[in-house]
């Protein structure tokens, strides 16, 4: 960058810059909600759906988690960014927290919204 100044001596004056532009801020998905439902041989299925972020672009798909008790949350598995439903088999209902999160096109990890089904 160059500065100049009518008074200065020693204008104009080159200053070394560095600009880094980051990317936007990837949103959770909104509207996260889940209901048990009965499955196959006494399975209970928990059915997850959520909305995409409007403030969101290039999404390629959602990672689905389990929350740990006190552990890094488990990895599920993913879901189409058209889909936005994922559903988990558990052998009885109980209290789980899934989280979601959107992935862009260049792999990056947003924020997870998160769900509690009991």
């Amino acid at each position: 960058m160059t500065i100049r100044s009518p008074e200065a001596e020693n204008s104009p004056f080159q200053v070394p810059l560095d600009i880094t532009v980051l990317p936007p801020v990837i949103k959770p998905p909104t509207d996260l909600a889940g209901v048990w439902r009965k499955a196959e041989a006494g399975q209970t299925l928990a059915l997850l759906r959520w909305n995409p972020n409007r403030d969101n672009r290039n999404i390629s798909r959602y990672n689905v988690y389990l929350a740990g008790q006190g552990s890094a949350p488990l990895y599920l598995g993913f879901a189409s960014s058209s889909l936005c439903r994922y559903g988990y088999s558990a052998a009885r209902r109980t209290k789980l927290t899934f989280l979601v999160s959107a992935v862009d096109l260049r792999g990056r990890v947003g924020e997870p919204a998160a769900c509690t089904l009991e």
